[in-house]
Parts: C-alpha cells; structure tokens; sequence
C-alpha cells in the first residue's frame, strides 16, 4: 500500500465515523423525555436507591442538569 492509498482509508474511516456518530440505531433517545420527570419515573426502584441515584447521578445524567458557572 501507498502513502496516498492509506491517507485515503484512514480520511474514509474519519467522515465515515462521524457520520455514523450523528445516528442513533432506535432512533431518538430523548424523544418523548419529559423535561422536568423525576427521574427514574415509572421504574421499580427503591425508595433510598432513586435519591442517591437523583442526588449523585441526576444532575449530569438527566435533563435537569444544574450546570454551575466557577469564575475564571
């Protein structure tokens, strides 16, 4: 294989990635999320594991994210 053939693959491997990052195989997984639920809502779960789960988990991994702002 040449310089050019392998930069070539490795371009097509790039955009091809990219554009396979962009779909999701069961489409949309945050269609139908109500922006304020609770979290967990409607699941099976303990009472004491959904407020460690909502108080260490929820605020990255929920759309209620409380984002803070640290001054430069």
């Amino acid at each position: 294989m040449n310089v050019q053939r392998i930069g070539f693959v490795c371009g097509a491997l790039f955009v091809g990635s990219v554009a396979l990052s962009a779909i999701h195989p069961w489409g949309n997984p945050r269609s139908g999320v109500e922006p304020r639920a609770q979290l967990l809502q409607g699941s099976n779960v303990p009472e004491d594991v959904r407020r460690v789960l909502e108080k260490k988990c929820g605020d990255c991994h929920s759309e209620n994210a409380h984002y803070r702002h640290t001054p430069d």
